[in-house]
């Protein structure tokens, strides 16, 4: 105990007050915190009034799916469940801390949900935490034969089509009645796998030797970079169907045309970030490669990619961030969709609730910055197992 008393006032001395002008900024620096955290308790544990979140709880966050078909989007959740419980035992063991760190999501969805009032839910989510359990106590790789990296790629390879199928199965639910936070977090995904993947190869292709290639490539980049994506959205909505041939033009459906712009919006974006991790590998790396008797693929596979990749983590999950908030834009571009921030003006529009914008736009933003401190931390800790981030 006296050592931590001392390491304690050690750290403060060093950090905070180890000179007038570093006492004289941490004082003001405290001060505006403990101020800042006072009016927004204040706020949210007084002054509030969360009956409009409560209310149109589930129109936030499912928009207009059926109730009916809600089961589609539990089977979902436990499959997630249990994939991450598969990767959880992969990258590490579980450790209490782990369970600390946690624990102010866990009393916030128990918040969201009222577990008293709402028993099925609360039973579903137990149920989901058993998926979880049951992925992590699995010894899948000796089921599947297969090593554990190997089975992590494969089952979050397969997860979104198994979702897409879960969703489309049986009648099915059409995506013009996707919405909400839902919606959100499936636009985000499909931009972030797909707009990785063909970034990718779009980066490679830009540093490729033929120049066919290298300015088809640069050309798809410049251009898609030079325009908002708003305007792209625009463009997905209405120009894309007066483009197709009839025989498609009034077949192809509108969620998937915002899917596809978010994927080549986003790779745009990713392809010059990893070319700017190719960049930084050095030359001798590749003369020793080919020194080795490796061919251009396994050069540019297990050499260089990596290297490029690792360099590059921080900035890339600043864009998969950023592009996970600007999912919101599919509002401002007037589609057919009502996504989280669309759900709450819907909220926002019934009479009783007229006015109420503070707690709807603090608990939109509220689930929003769940999801963007996730990826930061699970970027932070993927940083530091590559032993890119020595903090902490």
């Amino acid at each position: 105990m006296n050592s931590f008393i001392v390491r304690s006032n050690s750290w403060l001395i060093k950090n905070l007050f180890s000179s007038k002008l570093n006492i004289l900024l941490s004082f003001c620096a405290m001060s505006l915190t403990i101020y800042f955290v006072w009016s927004l308790s204040i706020f949210v544990f007084i002054s509030a009034d969360w009956k409009v979140v409560d209310v149109n709880l589930r129109l936030l966050l499912l928009g207009p799916f059926p109730k009916e078909a809600e089961w589609r989007i539990w089977i979902s959740i436990f499959w997630v469940a249990f994939m991450s419980g598969i990767t959880y035992k992969n990258i590490s063991r579980f450790q209490t801390k782990h369970l600390f760190n946690i624990s102010p999501l866990i009393l916030f969805i128990l918040f969201l949900i009222n577990p008293v009032n709402n028993i099925m839910i609360t039973f579903l989510l137990a149920l989901s935490l058993v998926c979880l359990f049951i992925g992590y106590n699995l010894p899948a790789n000796r089921i599947f034969k297969l090593n554990q990296n190997t089975l992590n790629i494969l089952g979050w390879a397969i997860t979104l089509p198994l979702i897409v199928v879960f969703l489309k199965i049986f009648g099915g639910v059409e995506t013009t009645k996707w919405g909400g936070y839902f919606l959100n977090i499936m636009l985000a995904w499909v931009g972030i796998i797909f707009g990785f993947i063909f970034g990718l190869i779009f980066a490679i292709g830009r540093a490729s030797s033929l120049p066919v290639v290298r300015y088809s490539c640069t050309f798809y980049i410049e251009v898609i970079r030079a325009a908002p994506l708003v305007a792209w959205l625009f463009f997905a909505y209405l120009v894309i169907p007066d483009l197709l041939p009839d025989i498609f033009a009034n077949k192809v459906d509108i969620a998937l045309r915002v899917m596809i712009v978010l994927s080549a919006f986003t790779a745009a974006y990713i392809a010059e970030i990893i070319r700017g991790g190719l960049q930084s590998v050095a030359i001798g790396q590749i003369e020793a490669s080919k020194a080795l008797g490796m061919n251009g693929y396994q050069t540019t596979s297990l050499i260089v990619l990596p290297q490029a990749i690792r360099a590059v983590i921080p900035a890339l999950v600043s864009q998969f961030i950023a592009l996970w908030k600007d999912t919101t834009l599919i509002l401002a571009a007037g589609l057919a969709f009502r996504e989280l921030l669309g759900s709450g003006k819907s909220a926002l529009a019934q009479f009783e609730f007229i006015g109420q914008y503070n707690e709807i736009y603090m608990f939109i933003g509220l689930l929003f910055w769940i999801v963007s401190f996730g990826m930061s931390r699970l970027s932070f800790s993927i940083e530091k197992d590559l032993g890119l981030n020595q903090e902490g």
